[in-house]
């Protein structure tokens, strides 16, 4: 999974557009799909201090999506980490919206 670069910042929300790549047997398949995430205020104060430009914010940061199982549910995970100088060893996860 890639992430683009590009978010819409409003307040620690944002929408990230990301592509995921799955196998089909013969070729890989992109599906683009655009994510609400809330994070919380360590992430998003990193993020929103380097990268913050008016009303838009450049999001440099991987994402891995897990399913985890709460109270019998499946729910979707996005663990997001920032990559930059200033979050080394930081990261949070973020449940979609």
């Amino acid at each position: 999974m890639r992430t683009f670069n590009y978010g819409t910042w409003e307040k620690y929300s944002f929408t990230l557009g990301v592509s995921e790549r799955r196998w089909n047997g013969t070729t890989f398949e992109f599906y683009n799909q655009y994510l609400p995430i809330t994070l919380t205020s360590t992430l998003a104060d990193i993020v929103g201090k380097q990268y913050r430009k008016g009303n838009e914010i450049i999001v440099l940061a991987t994402i891995h999506r897990s399913v985890r199982d709460v109270d019998g549910q499946k729910k979707v995970y996005y663990d997001l980490k920032a990559n930059d100088l200033y979050s080394a060893g930081k990261s949070k996860t973020a449940m979609v919206a």
